[in-house]
Parts: C-alpha cells; structure tokens; sequence
C-alpha cells in the first residue's frame, strides 16, 4: 500500500470535512492518502460527502504531491563529473576497461561523464556496452557519445530492457560517454565496458628471390677498358678526355664529344634558352618546371544556418591558405570519405574563413562536419 503525506495550513479546514473537527492546540494537520481499494458501499456515500466538501483542500493537497516528486534539482548532489569537463579517465589495460556507477534523477546526480582516449596514433573499432539494475522495473537509463570537438557521434546502438550496446568505427583520438538517467523518476546502478580494437595493417609481400644468372663459359674481351688513343678498340668511343675530332665522337663536336653550348648567356630573344632555367627567367618560362599544385586539405566546419532550402556553412581557412573560389569543396565523414549530395558551393572567401552553402539538412552537416577542398587541374 502506498501512502502519500501533504500538510495543510490556517483556514483550509474551514471548507470542512465533515464530523472531523480542527485540533485546537494544532495549527496544521497532516492528512494521508493511501492507495487502496475503493471502501464499501455504506462507507463509500460517507467517503464522498467528505470529498465533495474538501474538494478545495484536497486538490491542493494532491498538486503539492505532484510536484515535491519533480523539484529535485538533477545536479543537486552530483560531483565534478556532473559536467564534460569533469569527465572521469576510463583506464584501458590491453584496450580494454571497466567502470561502473549509479545516476539518479529523483536524486540529484542525473548525469555521469566519462572520458576515453585511446591509444596516440591509433584506429579502429569502439565498443561501448552498458547494463544496469534500477529499483524497480521500468526505469531507463542512457548514454551518449561525442567527438573531442563536442560534436555527437551518430550511434545505432542495440538496446534490451537492461542495457545498450553502440560501436564506433574507425575510432581515434578522445571520446566522451554521458551517461544519465532518461527521466524524472528514473534511476539506477550502471556498468559500462568499453574495447578498443586496433586496425591492423597486413605486412608486405616479401621480395621474390630471384637466383643469379650462371656463369658464362667465356667472356670476350672487352672493347677499351681504358680509354687510350694508342688502343684502337677506343677509336669507336667517345670519352670525355677524346681530343676534338676523335672519330668515335659525333662530327664537328668538341673535345670529348661535348655538343655546342646552350645559351651561353641567358637570353630570352636566344632560342637555345628556352629549355634553360635562369634566375632571371620571367614567370611561366618554358624552361622552368611548373610548381605542383598544393595538395587537397580538409577541414573543420565552425559554424552551420539554415537558410531556406540549403544549409549555410563556415569552413576554418581562407585566402592566407592561399584557398581560392576555383577549389572544389565536399562534404566527408570522419574517415575522409564524400558525403552523398554533399558537394558545397563557395560563395565567399575571407582572411581566414570562407562560407558556402550545401543541399543538405543541419543535421546531416552536424554529424559529418569535414570539408575536403581539392585545387584546380594546372
């Protein structure tokens, strides 16, 4: 049997209660409600009679009681790691931890973070699994997820009465785990365990041994081992120490064969300059190698409006990273990879930021907010 206790106050007896009289030396008076079953028919037109009369004092009574259940504050007993920046380190051993806790709503400690970090350098699968025991059946409890950016994971967690299990792949870097109790009467003692599976890169194949060629029967004898114009086996080769004319030498070369200097002095009017690269040359010289164009870079978006159909966005770099209107920009997901419909249109670029728009919701833009920018084709 349930009972419920709601004091009342001053002149609320004068609505009355039937034959019950006011205690004269009491200034207030408890009433109990309890939940039992409906009384018995000679006791039930007496029970109503005092209802109707009371209904003033009574109606009070029970909205009081409705509300002293709800106006617990949900931190008011809570610690440090009510907040994500009192999160709780969970220690992994061999990529793996254990941590466990209770979070009450009705309370005062609604919410419990944690902070994972795994391993520096390192990806690969996050597994989060949680279970719990509540006081009595029907309570829930909940976590979720979010990036060292504060951003939320998207997770598709599998869930059962008593517990929840969600993974991360490609998992790096920090994580935050929230874990709290989903409403007002809910409360209960949780574990979570947490493993971290590394992605493991295979070796490459090893160099095939290849067996050295047999040795040949005879080796002929080789044709000027050492240049000398006395040997006439050199008379076919040209050596750089040949004289000017050496008949193993191209006609009308110079000593040793050397052709004809190229653009003794540089000179753009000289066509035998233009394969030449001076310091002096003018930009775009046909003689100078082209600079590679800068490689694609991806970055973080800063800020997300909705602005009619489309999504606008503000992407962290500008014109001092030398970006400019022609780079192609995309949406990707954490792993680098092109979100579908995600290309973005870039309709200004500043010092340091550029903005563009995009033909997808804020919330897919929230859960994938990476900007690939690629430079034009030289």
């Amino acid at each position: 049997m349930m009972r419920h206790t709601c004091r009342l106050r001053g002149d609320s007896w004068q609505a009355g209660f039937g034959g019950l009289d006011r205690p004269k030396s009491a200034r207030s008076v408890d009433i109990q409600l309890f939940a039992q079953p409906a009384p018995r028919p000679v006791e039930r037109r007496r029970y109503l009679e005092v209802l109707m009369r009371s209904s003033l004092p009574v109606a009070a009574c029970l909205t009081l009681l409705a509300a002293c259940s709800h106006n617990v504050p949900q931190h008011k007993s809570s610690g440090p790691d009510a907040k994500i920046e009192g999160a709780k380190p969970i220690e992994l051993e061999n990529n793996a931890g254990l941590v466990s806790g209770i979070v009450t709503y009705p309370g005062g400690d609604r919410v419990d973070w944690k902070l994972i970090e795994l391993p520096a350098g390192k990806r690969g699968r996050l597994d989060l699994a949680m279970s719990w025991k509540t006081p009595r059946p029907g309570l829930q409890l909940m976590f979720d997820v979010f990036d060292e950016f504060n951003t939320p994971i998207v997770l598709k967690p599998t869930a059962t009465r008593r517990s929840r299990e969600a993974s991360i792949d490609s998992a790096r870097g920090k994580y935050f785990v929230r874990v709290y109790a989903k409403r007002r009467g809910d409360a209960g003692q949780y574990k979570m365990r947490v493993e971290f599976h590394e992605q493991t890169v295979a070796p490459p194949p090893p160099e095939p041994d290849i067996p050295l060629p047999p040795v040949l029967a005879e080796v002929p004898r080789p044709v000027c081992p050492k240049f000398n114009v006395e040997d006439d086996t050199c008379k076919k080769v040209c050596d750089p120490t040949a004289p000017a004319g050496w008949p193993g030498c191209p006609p009308g070369s110079g000593p040793g064969g050397a052709p004809p200097p190229k653009c003794p002095v540089f000179n753009t009017q000289d066509p035998t300059c233009k394969s030449v690269c001076d310091p002096t040359a003018p930009p775009n010289w046909p003689g100078c190698p082209k600079a590679p164009p800068p490689p694609p870079v991806t970055v973080r978006i800063t800020k997300i409006d909705v602005v009619g159909s489309t999504t606008a966005i503000v992407i962290a770099t500008g014109s001092d990273q030398k970006v400019t209107a022609q780079w192609t920009a995309i949406l990707v997901d954490s792993t680098g990879h092109a979100v579908p419909n995600g290309a973005i249109k870039i309709t200004r670029i500043n010092k340091t930021s550029m903005l563009g728009t995009v033909g997808l919701i804020s919330g897919t833009v929230s859960a994938n907010p990476y900007v690939k920018l690629t430079p034009p084709t030289p």
